[in-house]
């Protein structure tokens, strides 16, 4: 796990040391434990590395490194989880390895099988390798996008790196903001990532599950080789079945995971995703290759704040009889490094992901350099309340009565968490399956009042960033169902990318891998092949995860229906030491004079909420438009420092 980069000036001279050693050392975060430069001076080519070291802490596992035939150079970012099975099977191949890292046998296997290797991969990475022979450089990134890759292809130049940020320190790519993709952002913060655009022009992202071939005439080619779609599985024929062939696919995605020659831990929100890995941990207990230290959890403490879950995580950490580290996520901790920390995810979000940084730089503190977390499953087997009530209504547009009151049962349940429910009667249900029902439709159409159904209520529809996307127009993507299909989407396209973005912001701010079982293809293959009942039904949703759990996740978790997501409590914030960073920003001539929005609006508006003691809508509305504007600011002055 660590930060990237490369420079291939193959159209223009040759940079100098000292740049791309700020090229590289801009992510010194990614990786503290060390770095490696690897320079081809007749093509002008620089490979960097920043060392997280997590397996083989060696000079064995350093990078960038050289293939046994010394053809290929790779600077790699992320964990193959497998590469034990590999290397065995490489080495009955008759390579030789002279280290334990996985660094040394995805550079085998890339030997071996060329780009197919990408499929023998259960994992998470970036990485570009070059040819020595072709003059090529091929890069890859895993298939749902877990780790980050940008790139910068013009003028003769082609760059990548981690971070949008380390753009910022070459003299020969000049920053300029996109500002109508930034204006966008603010709009709909869930549509950026999982697409190829970035809000910095010349900087492109690859997509995940996606890779590309950089040849010397600098022509890029970038080529799709994994969609989930051609991967679905065949399912157990009955429900019990399907739960027992989840259970097994869970146990050893996690047991892949604790391989480790660092101490590891849980980022534990109290949840049932954090608590089933966290759990299920300690029901596999030790066995070789995992690390000797791994029994602790990391709970974040939002004192007074509804959003505050302490109380349902020390259950999980006295049930499992292991430890927990609690880090109180006060205002003071954080107030002076507000835009390093929005420097830092480097996109627009709905809150201060203050929580998420202090939470990590505990376990850092703690000596703890791997966290398990539990992101994923909410995107594929529909734990949000907007997924529930979508689906309730697919139901009453159907006539499926039964199954519409299922649903709403399930809606219900939400109820006292961070979103307002409020349960629908008998009386109303019978209402909305006649309103949602195909007659009803149609008599709408006739007399000219024809509706669709609703975006979900706070969620921004797709927009142009996703412009025309290519599975809708995909035959297979029609044969799923309506729950499907969203949660599809959720999951490759707009919730779960944007999450992954920042927890990998925020961990590796602090030097942490993440590592999340929930996300091993095996799984999402699996789960994208379940029929939906398995999903939600019978008053729940994540039903076959809950069943899977049985036994293993105490029933005061493993039952809990009311959600609470891992956020920011602004309103709370901003009722204390954030309230006058918020007004002087927005009291700032560059505020008011912003091109992303109307900033005097934006101003008047703001100090109106903040006076009338409007916190949640300030929060909701206002906050965004700051957040971008801190963004657009910090990355504009770091170019100025260089």
């Amino acid at each position: 796990m660590c930060g990237i980069a490369g420079l291939w000036n193959h159209g223009r001279q040759d940079i100098n040391k000292a740049e791309f050693d700020r090229f590289i050392d801009s992510m010194q975060h990614r990786g503290p434990d060390g770095r490696g430069v690897h320079h081809e001076a007749s093509s002008r080519l620089w490979l960097g590395h920043r060392r997280l070291a997590i397996l083989d802490l060696s000079d064995a596992g350093a990078q960038p490194m050289n293939s046994q035939n010394g053809r290929y150079w790779v600077t790699y970012n992320g964990e193959i989880y497998n590469f034990l099975e590999l290397r065995h099977e490489l080495s009955t191949l008759g390579f030789v390895f002279h280290g334990n890292s996985d660094t040394e046998v995805l550079l085998a296997a890339y030997q071996q099988w060329g780009e197919s290797c990408q499929l023998r991969f259960n994992g998470m990475w970036a990485f570009a390798i070059w040819d020595a022979v072709e003059k090529s450089l091929f890069l890859s990134r895993d298939r749902f996008g877990i780790k980050p890759l940008h790139y910068y292809s013009a003028d003769g130049c082609f760059g990548f790196a981690s971070e949008l940020k380390a753009f910022l320190s070459l003299d020969q790519i000049t920053f300029e903001a996109d500002e109508k993709i930034l204006a966008q952002s603010v709009q709909n913060m869930i549509g950026l990532e999982g697409t190829s655009q970035t809000w910095c022009k010349g900087v492109s992202r690859l997509p995940g599950g996606h890779s590309m071939t950089v040849w010397p005439d600098g022509s890029v080619v970038v080529k799709r080789w994994w969609d989930t779609l051609d991967h679905l599985v065949e399912v157990p024929s009955t429900y019990q079945g399907q739960v027992e062939r989840f259970r097994e696919l869970f146990f050893d995605a996690c047991k892949l995971r604790m391989r480790s020659d660092v101490p590891l831990a849980t980022s534990l929100s109290g949840g049932l995703d954090s608590s089933a890995v966290f759990c299920s941990l300690h029901h596999l207990g030790q066995e070789p290759g995992f690390s000797n230290n791994w029994q602790r959890a990391f709970v974040a403490g939002f004192r007074g704040s509804a959003i505050d879950e302490r109380e349902y995580a020390l259950q999980v950490v006295d049930y499992a009889k292991a430890k927990a580290v609690v880090t109180e996520m006060d205002e003071s901790a954080f107030l002076p490094d507000v835009e390093k920390i929005i420097f830092q995810f480097e996109e627009v979000n709905s809150v201060l992901l203050a929580g998420l940084w202090l939470n990590y730089g505990a376990m850092r503190k703690n000596g703890v350099y791997v966290s398990l977390d539990g992101h994923g499953a909410d995107e594929y087997l529909g734990g949000y309340h907007f997924i529930v009530e979508n689906e309730m209504h697919r139901a009453a547009a159907g006539l499926r009565i039964g199954r519409f009151l299922d649903l709403r049962n399930t809606f219900a349940g939400f109820a006292g968490g961070s979103n307002p429910i409020e349960p629908m009667s008998i009386k109303s249900a019978m209402r909305y399956a006649y309103q949602y029902s195909a007659p009803a439709r149609r008599l709408r159409t006739f007399f000219g009042q024809a509706t669709s159904l609703a975006a979900a209520p706070g969620r921004a529809p797709l927009t142009e960033f996703l412009g025309d996307p290519v599975y809708e127009r995909d035959s297979r993507f029609q044969k799923l169902s309506g729950l499907g299909k969203s949660l599809y989407i959720y999951f490759h396209y707009t919730v779960l990318p944007t999450i992954l973005r920042n927890f990998d912001r925020a961990s590796m701010g602090n030097g942490i891998e993440t590592r999340m079982p929930f996300m091993d293809w095996r799984l999402v293959c699996y789960l994208f092949s379940l029929p939906d009942e398995a999903k939600m039904g019978h008053g729940y949703a994540k039903r076959i995860l809950r069943d899977a759990m049985r036994g293993i996740v105490p029933d005061t978790l493993r039952l809990r229906t009311n959600k609470i997501g891992f956020t920011s409590p602004m309103g709370q914030w901003l009722a204390a030491g954030m309230r006058q960073m918020a007004q002087d920003t927005l009291a700032s001539n560059d505020f008011s004079e912003s091109n992303l929005f109307d900033g005097k609006t934006v101003r008047d508006s703001g100090l109106h909420l903040l006076e009338a003691g409007n916190l949640p809508g300030f929060a909701a509305t206002v906050w965004p438009a700051i957040n971008a504007h801190l963004l657009k600011k910090s990355f504009l002055a770091t170019k100025s420092n260089f």
